[in-house]
């Protein structure tokens, strides 16, 4: 099993990535002044949970979200490579927060040894 973790502070960005055999887990988290945006990456599929001090939204979403992850048979080291510039999470909390529309680019997030 890997676990990688890689936490950017000038950004308010965590990402932590949880490699299981050949399934592997991504949690993004943004924080906000009153938003926390989560997102579950699993293969192909990620789910992104929105928690705001109003309420809390759940949406499923089907984006390629990671362009590739190779996991070895053995335990190797894991190598993570982010992007130089990392996407911004777009959260709009309008003033009715039924309708929170979150934008979540494509993070280049490989998993290589």
């Amino acid at each position: 099993m890997y676990l990688v973790l890689v936490l950017v502070l000038e950004e308010e960005y965590l990402v932590l990535v949880l490699v299981l055999e050949e399934e592997y887990l991504v949690l993004v988290l943004v924080l906000g002044e009153e938003y926390l945006v989560l997102v579950l990456v699993l293969k192909e599929e990620y789910l992104c949970i929105i928690i705001s001090s109003y309420t809390t939204l759940i949406s499923k979403i089907y984006i390629v979200f990671i362009s590739h992850v190779q996991v070895p048979s053995t335990l190797p080291k894991v190598q993570v490579q982010v992007s130089s510039t990392l996407p911004e999470v777009q959260v709009r909390v309008p003033s009715t927060p039924l309708q929170v529309q979150v934008q979540v680019p494509s993070i280049l997030l490989q998993v290589q040894v």
